[in-house]
């Protein structure tokens, strides 16, 4: 990496006086799923960890959604009285 007058080669223009932010203490998932959160509330690219507990909660969702819904079927089904 070589160091020059206006900061390290490859930095770009936004990055010029900005600070970073120190790492907060967090434990686990909490820390985990607030890092998902700061994706998509600062749109920079998530890593591997981030976009696995993404993809874990959106499928837990769906499951549930589509539990429900057939627990509803079911239940309208009976009512009708098509299974007897």
């Amino acid at each position: 990496m070589l160091i020059r007058a206006g900061g390290v080669k490859g930095a770009g223009s936004k990055d010029r006086g900005r600070r970073e932010r120190p790492r907060r203490e967090g434990s686990g998932l909490r820390e985990r799923w607030e890092s998902v959160i700061r994706v998509f509330r600062y749109s920079r690219k998530p890593g591997g960890d981030e976009y696995a507990l993404f993809l874990r909660v959106v499928g837990l969702a769906l499951l549930v959604v589509g539990g429900i819904a057939f627990i509803i079927h079911l239940i309208a089904t009976v009512i009708s009285g098509a299974i007897r």
